[in-house]
């Protein structure tokens, strides 16, 4: 529980959620603007995917929000959009050592793959806080469908893995996905109410 309310846990084994038929669904994460909210607190040392739409691999096409590393002054996030050409991305960026820290956290992701200024295709902050933009790929976003459905705490779908699966150790309270790039006043305000909801500090 956080705040007096019930969380999912994923408990790094074999949990995993998906969302059947997005790949056409959730093409606006990484063909378009979108916003992604994440209330969790990430139980893991090493890489835990968040929320996904494609598995591990280089060349695929798709968006992937997770943890670069988990635990300890190493806690970072990482945020890419696949093109589904290898190694490439439209956008994408890891934030630096400690960004993460401790707890449950409320994690915001602001997507322009198609932004003309680099720095503003990935926009990432915690708790509503100063904004991470080390985005650097200028590459153009792909319009096709992703490979795979929209998962949870695995790379392939919530949770899982594809190939070798990837499964996720952590708490998740609230998901909240926009097929635009909300204001700044709009995400603060969705920020400021989901502290309040999840009695984040």
């Amino acid at each position: 529980m956080q705040g007096g309310l019930d969380v999912l846990r994923f408990d790094g084994s074999n949990d995993s959620m998906s969302v059947a038929s997005s790949t056409a669904t959730f093409k606006f994460l990484h063909s378009a603007d979108s916003t992604v909210f994440a209330v969790l607190d990430a139980n893991t040392s090493g890489y835990a995917p968040i929320l996904s739409t494609f598995d591990t691999g280089t060349t695929n096409v798709g968006y992937q929000l997770d943890t670069g590393n988990g635990s300890g002054t190493a806690d970072k996030i990482t945020h890419r959009v696949g093109r589904g050409v290898s190694g490439q991305y439209a956008a994408g960026q890891t934030t630096s050592n400690g960004f993460l820290g401790s707890g449950f956290n409320v994690i915001s992701v602001v997507t322009k793959p198609a932004d003309g200024v680099a720095a503003n295709r990935s926009s990432i902050r915690r708790n509503g806080g100063a904004a991470a933009t080390g985005n650097t790929n200028t590459n153009t976003p792909s319009t096709a469908n992703s490979q795979y459905n929209l998962s949870l705490a695995t790379d392939n779908y919530l949770g899982a893995g594809s190939g070798s699966a990837t499964f996720s150790s952590l708490d998740l309270c609230e998901i909240i996905v926009y097929d635009s790039a909300l204001s700044n006043d709009n995400r603060a305000a969705i920020e400021s109410y989901l502290m309040t909801k999840w009695g984040i500090r």
